[in-house]
């Protein structure tokens, strides 16, 4: 038997243990790249959120001041 497989298994432990450790590698990347992908969706969404809210803010106020408007006709205040 040669000197290297004397050593108790280390061999073979090293084996696993680097296998090990380049599957954990290639799942971390995949885990960052779907981390990457939900931060692009979560700002579409909130871009999407700010233009919605934008709008109809803009539309609630144009009501309002045309609701003032006509009741301060209405009641003669010009």
């Amino acid at each position: 038997m040669s000197d290297d497989r004397k050593l108790n298994g280390w061999n073979e432990w090293a084996h696993r243990v680097l296998g090990d450790i380049e599957r954990l590698d290639e799942k971390e990347d995949k885990m960052q790249t779907q981390i990457n992908q939900l931060a692009i969706e979560i700002a579409i969404l909130k871009t999407k959120a700010a233009i919605i809210g934008g709008f109809w803010g803009a539309l609630v106020g144009g009501i309002v001041s045309i609701v003032v408007a006509v009741f301060l006709y209405k009641v003669g205040i010009k």
